[in-house]
C-alpha cells in the first residue's frame, strides 16, 4: 500500500513515498532543508530521489544528499540543462500572481538559485512504471512549467504534480512556465484523471475536484478559449 508524506521545506514541498520496505524522496528543496531531508532519507533507507523538474528550489540539495547517502537521482533528462542555470531565466508568467512570482524568482539569485553539480542517473519518461523502485505507480509527463516536468501517479490514488499545478494563491495551473500551451495540456490531463488526491510542489494537497472548482470560480484562461 503506497503512502505519500508531505515534507514542508519552507515554501516548497518535498514528499516521501513509502511502499513496504521501499521508500523514495520526491524533490529535495533548498539548502536550508538539507539536514532535515538527510535525516529522513537515512531513517527511511531511501535509495532513490525523484525530481519533478530542474528548478533550484526542487533540486538544490541533490548533490549533498547523494554524497551523504549514495542515492540515485532520477528525473526527466529534458530538464538537465536547467541544472546549470537554476532554471528561472526563460520563464514566462500569467496574470498578477505570475508577475509577482517571476519577480521573486529573479530576486532569489545568488546562492539560492545555484544548483551544486550532480549527474542524474535515471531518465524518467511518461508512462514508465515505478515498479523498479518498489512502488506501484507510473511516471506521468506534465510539460509546460518546464520541458521535462513530470509527476508520479500511484495506484492508491495519489498524484504528485510538482509545479504543473500550484496551490499558493489559488489551486490552479502554474503562474510561471516555459510553454503555456503545454501547461494547459498538462492541466487537462490531470483533470481527466478524476478522483485522485493532488500533491503540489507549493501548497497543501487537495482532491482533484477541488482545484477544478477553484479554476472555474477564478475564470481560467482555458475556459475562456
Amino acid at each position: 500500500m503506497g503512502a505519500v508524506e508531505r515534507i514542508p521545506c519552507g515554501f516548497v514541498n518535498c514528499y516521501l513515498i513509502r511502499n513496504g520496505d521501499a521508500a523514495v524522496l520526491v524533490d529535495v528543496g533548498l539548502a536550508s532543508s538539507r539536514d532535515k531531508l538527510l535525516n529522513i532519507m537515512k531513517e527511511n533507507r531511501v535509495k532513490t530521489v525523484f525530481l519533478t523538474h530542474g528548478h533550484s528550489d526542487h533540486t538544490q540539495n541533490a548533490a549533498y544528499l547523494v554524497e551523504h547517502t549514495g542515492a540515485k537521482v532520477a528525473m526527466n533528462f529534458l530538464d538537465v540543462p536547467l541544472l546549470a542555470t537554476g532554471g528561472a531565466a526563460d520563464l514566462q508568467s500569467r496574470g498578477v500572481s505570475g508577475r509577482l512570482l517571476r519577480g521573486a524568482t529573479s530576486m532569489m539569485g545568488g546562492q539560492r538559485s545555484e544548483i551544486p553539480s550532480f549527474t542524474p542517473d535515471i531518465d524518467l519518461r511518461d508512462g514508465m512504471s515505478l515498479e523498479p523502485f518498489g512502488l506501484d505507480g507510473t511516471v506521468i509527463g506534465l510539460p509546460g512549467h518546464t520541458k521535462g516536468s513530470i509527476g508520479f501517479l500511484l495506484r492508491t490514488g495519489e498524484l504528485i504534480v510538482g509545479d504543473a499545478l500550484m496551490n499558493m494563491f489559488l489551486p490552479e495551473p502554474a503562474y510561471i512556465f516555459e510553454d503555456e500551451s503545454l501547461l494547459w495540456e498538462s492541466a487537462r490531463r490531470i483533470k481527466a484523471l478524476g478522483d485522485v488526491q493532488v500533491f503540489f510542489g507549493h501548497g497543501k494537497p487537495l482532491a482533484n475536484a477541488k482545484w477544478h472548482l477553484a479554476e472555474k470560480k477564478n475564470g481560467s484562461r482555458e475556459e475562456k478559449e
